[in-house]
């Protein structure tokens, strides 16, 4: 946890002196227990808001109720309901800036619980809750969420956003001389000692913590009350070298960065750790926290990667241990190596391996570490950085989100973040000369400055992709090992349904896996980690298509069916049913309420339209300017069905799959007909049969309409094009399309929902949507996507909240890309086109 990962709160708590005093009345009035220990709880919980039409109205007006869906999965629904009203209206907190994490600092110890669900699972959850209830469970249902009475989940109903933030409370410990004694009071506001109606004890939580043997002792580890030795003598240092804390320390937090959220006492190391570790004079970082000497880890301890750690072995381990062979030949040692790829995929693992493999002291730096709201005490902290790592060497540095400390300097700069910059390259040009190694990380290489890129600086590039099924087995059993497991347990199927996940998200699995079995009372077994596996979603959705990895492996019940005679893999083709449904959807309500109206509702009732004469549709045709979500609905089309998801693009058929385009068309739909019912997505019908310009298009587009007049009702095909008259008519004219869609640029609605979810994780500021709608008018969901990045990075290189300002700023700077379509006017004439040129 870093200190500029961001979460919300839903109020403040009263300040550890006033809660003191308060209990030392009842301290005093118990015969047998005292009041040992005191900290702030922070109780997860993701707060959906939903809109809704009252009953008993003739004309009602929307109404909005915050629902608290309980982060830890516990069932504490109906106890967090009490706490709705004020959700609607978080505080953003920095956990470690603002608060004290760990248990060394007695009353103002902070013990965070970790999310178990997450926003999207939760919302999913609840909609699906609130689909299936019908009039008589209608009262259980309000009770359990705490809605009001006039709340019909019969009526319209729909989710609008969804955040996750923290409830905190005070936690007492009451104790005697026999265990039995002990006591655990949760409380929010000292009135609970009178019991008046305001302010009470939290039962269910005081009995979630007792009930807890994990929880329960980390609450034991929070320094006592009359333990004598003064808290902030307890507290780790900032320094081992005895210097004075920075003027600025109180804003960054008093907690160490490093410390284990786990609630484990960060204690000062021995003193004989001290002498391995020499810190230059007049360096003011906390250089505890950043270096490690003689890394305990190596690449036996990365699970799987095995091309990755042969490449580092190659480009850095080799050079570095024979390096008059590689100087024989004109290689000299790599300076640099920058590590890319999708977030939670183990590249600040890997960096930690590589310096234990190479036995050097890891020293390893975040943007919090290096940025400052003071002018030129970033460049100072990065040229600390350096001299710690010089006066260290041999040494490995490892500088993580570099493109959030040296970001495109194309935009604009302030003079601080040029400074840095600067610094860095400085630095960065005479590493090796001084036995140090650097790595770096980032998630796209093209948001980090040219400069840092350039030759000499960061040699190598190295792909850290999501890990494949070697990985992702040796990943699991990594987080398997030392917890009680079945005997001859099988990660096989595990495997197969995790295909697409985070290194991060494997951990998670594990996690929830070990959980089901300690409720069960068993050792994990499969049917554990399969349930886990099919909760916990991957984080890096959006990153793979450009992997071709699905975003979940299961099949069906049944297995997937590869038909005879066919050359395509269909177990790597077919994507089980997504999650994404069209409540995941970021606005685009006329959409998709047009997609359930003319499509959905007909394939889920088949048998109300049979009685008026009206088939079934056996597709639906997505048009409209690029970038606008064509292919994030047709996802939300299989969601929203429960089929499995079968994606067939151009370069697919062209390039990736071995066979002719012909063949390859034919054998995608044969797997799609053998694993119905199945969504099967057509990308770019444009570009796949432009208009029959060839014999070899001719022969691909009567292939097409030949599958597709073929295909049964039990298999959805979704088209997509930009616009519907480059589509050859043979296509066109299929059947398959009679239902066309358009998907225009996004509406104010959902230009805000996309901007919203985007933005989701990070500190959003005082926002005036009304100016930010009006200056993104034209823009594609691409455009905001980037525009919510780069207003993020902005706003965290100055250490605000994300303002309108950052926005416009950033809308200004990514401008729009359909404004630059080439097809732009063709588009505006189009008989299934809007006109353009009223937006541009």
């Amino acid at each position: 946890m870093s200190e500029y990962e961001v979460r919300y709160i839903d109020r403040t708590l009263p300040e550890p002196e006033s809660v003191r005093d308060a209990l030392a009345d009842v301290d005093e009035a118990l015969t047998d227990q005292r009041l040992l220990r005191l900290c702030r709880l922070l109780y997860p919980a993701v707060r959906v808001r939903v809109a809704y039409r009252p009953s008993g109205d003739p004309e009602p007006v929307a109404a909005r109720i915050n629902v608290l869906l309980d982060g830890l999965d516990a069932g504490h629904e109906p106890d967090l309901a009490a706490f709705a009203e004020k959700s609607g209206s978080p505080i953003p907190v920095s956990l470690v800036g603002q608060y004290r994490l760990g248990t060394h600092a007695g009353p103002e110890s902070v013990l965070p619980l970790e999310f178990v669900r997450s926003k999207r699972t939760a919302t999913s959850e609840l909609a699906d809750v609130l689909r299936q209830t019908d009039d008589g469970s209608a009262t259980e249902l309000r009770e359990r969420f705490g809605l009001p009475a006039d709340f019909d989940p019969s009526g319209t109903v729909e989710i609008e956003d969804a955040t996750r933030l923290y409830l905190p409370f005070w936690l007492a410990q009451f104790g005697g001389k026999t265990a039995n004694s002990e006591r655990v009071v949760a409380f929010r506001d000292v009135g609970w000692v009178e019991t008046d109606d305001s302010a009470r004890e939290e039962t269910w939580l005081s009995d979630h913590v007792a009930g807890d043997p994990a929880l329960l002792s980390r609450v034991r580890e929070v320094a006592r009350l009359d333990d004598p030795t003064p808290f902030e003598e307890r507290a780790p240092s900032d320094t081992r070298d005895g210097t004075e804390s920075r003027p600025d320390d109180e804003t960054r937090g008093s907690a160490d960065p490093s410390a284990p959220v786990s609630g484990e006492t960060d204690a000062e190391p021995p003193e004989e750790t001290d002498s391995e570790i020499t810190v230059p004079d007049d360096v003011e970082l906390s250089v505890s926290s950043i270096l490690e000497t003689d890394p305990e880890r190596d690449f036996a301890d990365v699970g799987g990667m095995s091309d990755l750690k042969e490449t580092l072995r190659e480009l850095v381990l080799k050079p570095l241990e024979e390096p008059e062979k590689y100087e024989k030949y004109g290689l000299g040692v790599t300076d640099g190596v920058l590590l890319y790829g999708p977030p939670g995929c183990g590249k600040t693992h890997v960096a930690g391996a590589l310096a234990g493999e190479l036995d050097r002291h890891f020293l390893s730096v975040s943007p919090s570490d290096l940025t400052s709201k003071w002018v030129g005490e970033a460049a100072d902290n990065v040229a600390d950085v350096f001299a710690v790592a010089r006066a260290n060497a041999p040494c490995l540095v490892f500088i993580d989100e570099i493109d959030a400390v040296a970001s495109d300097r194309s935009g604009r700069m302030t003079n601080t973040e040029q400074q840095m910059v600067n610094q860095l390259l400085t630095e960065l040009e005479g590493a090796s000369d001084d036995d140090v190694v650097v790595l770096a990380a980032t998630n796209l290489v093209e948001d980090v400055d040219d400069a840092v890129l350039r030759s000499g600086r960061f040699d190598e590039r190295v792909e850290v992709t999501p890990p494949d099924a070697e990985a992702r087995e040796a990943i699991l059993e990594v987080h398997l090992d030392g917890r009680p497991t079945a005997s001859e347990l099988s990660l096989t199927e595990a495997v197969e349904r995790t295909a697409g996940y985070a290194a991060s998200d494997l951990e998670l699995v594990a996690e929830r896996a070990a959980r089901a079995a300690l409720a069960d009372d068993a050792d994990i077994g499969e049917a554990h980690l399969l349930s886990a596996a099919d909760e916990v979603e991957t984080s890096i959705a959006g990153w793979l298509d450009q992997y071709d990895v699905a975003a979940e492996g299961a099949a069906d019940e049944e297995g997937v069916r590869r038909p005879p005679g066919v050359s395509l893999d269909a177990e790597q083709l077919l994507d089980a049913p997504p999650s994404r449904d069209f409540a995941a959807v970021p606005g685009m309500t006329e959409t998709t309420t047009a997609l359930r109206e003319r499509v959905l509702d007909q394939l889920e009732n088949p048998e109300q339209y049979e009685d008026y004469g009206v088939d079934s549709p056996d597709g639906v045709l997505l048009y409209g300017p690029p970038e606008c979500g064509k292919t994030y609905l047709s996802r939300a089309i299989a969601g929203e069905l429960g089929w499995p998801y079968l994606r067939v693009t151009p370069p697919a058929l062209a390039v990736e799959w071995d066979g002719t385009p012909e063949e390859n068309v034919g054998d995608a739909f044969e797997v799609a007909r053998a694993n119905a019912p199945c969504v099967l997505f057509v990308d770019d019908l444009d570009a796949l049969t432009p208009g029959g310009r060839g014999a070899s298009d001719r022969g691909l587009s009567h292939r097409l309409a030949a599958e597709l007049d073929a295909t049964p009702s039990e298999v959805f095909v979704v088209g997509t094009t930009h616009l519907v008259e480059d589509v050859a008519d043979s296509v066109l004219h299929a059947g398959c399309f009679a239902e066309r869609v358009e998907v225009p640029l996004p509406d104010e609605e959902t230009r805000e929902a996309v901007l919203r979810e985007a933005l989701d994780d990070r500190l959003l500021g005082d926002v005036d949507w009304d100016v930010v709608l009006e200056a993104s008018t034209g823009d594609n969901v691409s455009d905001l996507r980037s525009v919510a990045q780069s207003a993020a990075r902005a706003a965290l290189r100055e250490g605000e909240a994300v303002t309108t300002d950052h926005l416009v700023e950033a809308l200004d700077a990514v401008g729009q890309s359909v404004a630059d379509w080439s097809e732009r006017n063709r588009y505006a004439d189009s008989e299934y086109g809007s006109d353009l040129r009223t937006v541009f």
